[in-house]
Formats: structure tokens, C-alpha cells, sequence
């Protein structure tokens, strides 16, 4: 699941991991709920940071597959990070966007067409230390986990 050698977590980055493992898949749903009946005014937000609702095609059903996500945004792209909580496989919409790139992107109640581009190399490299500033938790997890954690542009379409 991890190193042998347990990484330097601070405390407080230990409650969230472990309230996000032990929780991982109801606030998900329950938060979803709250931003589709609010329209986008409640559930917006964790941590002061923006939540969006991105809609990808399963790889195997072919239904859509909506979940919340944080993200980070740049003018009319946005940029979201396929932590899973620090678990050593990456989430089901990172491979659901690796195998049909096109989805939608919900933000503040309003839908965007997007294509899903995971960054590689210096472009990774460039973004991650924005991306972690924007939210230290992400960090976090890629030291407690040995996968390289996936950043994903998403672009408009």
C-alpha cells in the first residue's frame, strides 16, 4: 500500500487522511447531491477550496460517471489532481478520461464541455508547486503513496 518507511505527516495532514480513507465514498455522493439541489451555492467549497462536478464516461458501462472534484483554475482551464486519497491505484474518472477524454465540467451551476489532458514531465513539474500551495493535503498524499499522482488539464472543448 506504501513505503516501508512511514512519511512525514504533519497532524493534522494524518486526521485528513484518515477521515478521507474511512470516508471516501459518501461525502463524494452526499456532496454531489448538495451542489446539483443547490444549483451550485452550497457544497462548492472544502477547505476554501472550490469543488466542481466532472462527468466522464465509464470506461466499461459507457454511463456517465459524475464525481466532485477540487480544483485548480487558470483563466478557461482547469486543473484537478487524481490523488484518491494517497491510495496506491489511481480514481475510476482518471482512467475513465484516459480512455475517453471528452467530459463535462461543472462549475458555480454552469456546464462546460472539456477534454482531459493528463500532464507529463516539465508541464507536470511547472504545475504541481501551484497545485500544492493551492491545496498542501495533495502533497501529503503523494509522499504516502508510491504511485506518481496524475494532474489533469481539463481544456475547453
Amino acid at each position: 500500500m506504501h513505503t516501508t518507511a512511514e512519511p512525514e505527516l504533519s497532524r493534522q495532514e494524518r486526521v485528513d487522511l484518515a477521515f478521507s480513507r474511512r470516508f471516501r465514498r459518501v461525502p463524494p455522493k452526499l456532496n454531489r447531491l448538495l451542489i446539483r439541489v443547490s444549483r451550485g451555492r452550497v457544497g462548492v467549497r472544502k477547505r476554501g477550496i472550490p469543488i466542481g462536478l466532472l462527468t466522464t464516461t465509464g470506461r466499461r458501462s459507457g454511463e456517465p460517471r459524475t464525481v466532485p472534484v477540487m480544483y485548480l483554475r487558470d483563466d478557461d482551464r482547469f486543473f484537478v489532481v487524481a490523488s484518491n486519497g494517497g491510495f496506491d491505484s489511481p480514481p475510476d474518472w482518471l482512467r475513465n478520461l484516459d480512455e475517453t477524454p471528452d467530459a463535462r465540467f461543472e462549475v458555480d451551476g454552469e456546464q462546460r464541455l472539456v477534454r482531459g489532458r493528463i500532464l507529463a514531465g516539465d508541464e507536470k513539474d511547472e504545475w504541481w508547486p501551484a497545485l500544492v500551495a493551492h491545496n498542501p493535503l495533495w502533497a501529503a498524499y503523494q509522499r504516502y503513496t508510491d504511485r506518481d499522482i496524475a494532474v489533469v488539464s481539463l481544456e475547453p472543448r
